[in-house]
């Protein structure tokens, strides 16, 4: 699955309408109303993105790791990425 270019997501709440009918259109509208659920996937993106709210989002040990490493030279520049995304997707 690729996903790119994801904005802010927004609840339902936060939503608001530009227009309302009004008068009878409004009792013909209210009476047609549709219903709104939202999927198990968005579901589980929502809380993903309220866990990553709670997390800091840099982590400095691993920060000044990498940079005691470059300064030393001994910074490993060949990364493994199947390995690597293998192991952030074994963390979901």
């Amino acid at each position: 699955m690729k996903i790119s270019g994801l904005g802010p997501l927004q609840s339902v709440e936060s939503v608001k309408s530009s227009s309302r009918p009004s008068g009878e259109s409004q009792v013909a509208a209210s009476n047609n109303a549709t219903k709104v659920s939202v999927s198990k996937d968005a579901a589980w993106v929502e809380s993903l993105r309220g866990q990553a709210q709670q997390m800091s989002p840099v982590r400095a040990n691993v920060v000044a790791e990498t940079r005691a490493q470059l300064e030393n030279g001994t910074f490993e520049a060949s990364v493994d990425l199947d390995s690597l995304v293998d192991s952030l997707l074994a963390d979901f």
